[in-house]
This record gives structure tokens, C-alpha cells and sequence, in this order.
């Protein structure tokens, strides 16, 4: 399809999460790739992986911040 592609796979992943988007398509990413989601049961899955990956990273922006007020002292 003409795509550039770098090692991060930013192209790619833009034009998955438009078809996403656009055709309402339950697409989930994983270590082993993109998958369709199938049940309920792998979409409670998907979510709580998403929302523990949001935890440790509020986790360590506040860690950062903190660090950084410290060895600034601010």
C-alpha cells in the first residue's frame, strides 16, 4: 500500500485504528499482534489490560514529576 515504514509502525497503526474507526470493527492489540474481539469475556480482558497499562503509567508520570520537582528543587 506504499507505506514507508519506520520501526515504530506508526503508519500502520494510524491506518488500523482508522479502519477501526470507520467500520466499527472490535480490534484489540496484543504482544502477538492486532485480533478481532470475539466475546465479552475477551473484551473484560482487553479493557483490564488497558486499564492496568494506564495505572503504572499514572504511576510513573507522577514519579517523573516528583523526581524532577526534587532535583530541581521546587
Amino acid at each position: 500500500i506504499g507505506i514507508d515504514e519506520d520501526a515504530t509502525h506508526v503508519q500502520t497503526r494510524g491506518l488500523i485504528l482508522q479502519a477501526i474507526q470507520a467500520l466499527n470493527l472490535p480490534v484489540a492489540v496484543g504482544s502477538r499482534g492486532y485480533y478481532m474481539i470475539d466475546d465479552e469475556k475477551e473484551l473484560r480482558e482487553y479493557v483490564n489490560s488497558i486499564n492496568g497499562r494506564i495505572s503504572e503509567m499514572e504511576k510513573r508520570k507522577n514519579l517523573v514529576q516528583k523526581a524532577f520537582e526534587k532535583y530541581h528543587k521546587i
